[in-house]
């Protein structure tokens, strides 16, 4: 079981991205546009993880560059842009100014942060990226204050949705696998909500509020209600 856990939640955040964009049309592009670029940051992404944080099987072997990364990148990334305009009704309507430099640099200075904090300060990667998380998502709303309810509800649904989802996974499939993969397990820092590691919560919640708002922020535009849409 555990050389497929992983790969199963992957799946189990791409399955709700499917059936949304199955309905929606609209949200495809900017789906797959922001899926691709997660794709392509889940295994880098690892680099830091697998460093410090987790160590789990993948179909290739013990904590190795693996699809699941990319699947898992490309998932979640996809649902964090298109579970607020699922549950709103909305679709992206481009009527702000674009940022595209600006959260590129944002992003570059984000990267080269995450490695000075996680292996030359060497804190642990998971509070380095949630906290760079946070605070670029905070520099975005600043500029961007259209986009905070976007972001809080983003947050709130897709962290009640992983809840679900981790406690199928790691309290009725894999009771074992934090214990065994975890690097935090029994440290300090082993604080669990329903066997479910808080570290987990805290970067499901950062990764939300930070890839909700950077599609609307790149493209610039809005989450617009689709009865408004139509009617203009």
């Amino acid at each position: 079981m555990h050389r497929f856990t992983y790969l199963f939640l992957g799946l189990a955040v791409l399955l709700p991205v499917l059936v949304i964009l199955a309905y929606r049309k609209d949200l495809r592009r900017p789906a797959l546009l922001a899926g691709l670029a997660g794709a392509i940051g889940g295994p880098i992404a690892e680099i830091f993880y697998f460093h410090d944080y987790w160590r789990p099987m993948t179909v290739f072997g013990l904590a190795k560059p693996s699809i699941e990364d990319a699947l898992f990148g490309f998932a979640i990334t996809c649902l964090a842009i298109t579970i607020y305009p699922a549950l709103t009704h909305s679709s992206f309507v481009h009527n702000q100014k674009p940022r595209r430099r600006l959260l590129v640099g944002l992003l570059a200075a984000a990267f080269v942060c995450m490695v000075l904090g996680t292996f030359l300060l060497r804190f642990n990667s998971i509070f380095v990226s949630a906290s760079l998380f946070f605070l670029l998502a905070i520099i975005i709303l600043v500029m961007r204050r259209d986009l905070i309810p976007l972001a809080m509800w983003s947050c709130a649904a897709m962290t009640v949705y992983i809840f679900l989802v981790y406690l199928i996974m790691f309290a009725v499939l894999d009771p074992q696998f934090w214990d065994k993969y975890w690097l935090l397990a029994h440290t300090r820092l082993d604080v669990r909500l329903l066997g479910i590691p808080l570290t987990e919560l805290l970067w499901y919640i950062s990764q939300a509020f930070i890839i909700s708002v950077m599609y609307p922020f790149y493209s610039g535009s809005s989450a617009i209600k689709l009865s408004h849409v139509h009617s203009k």
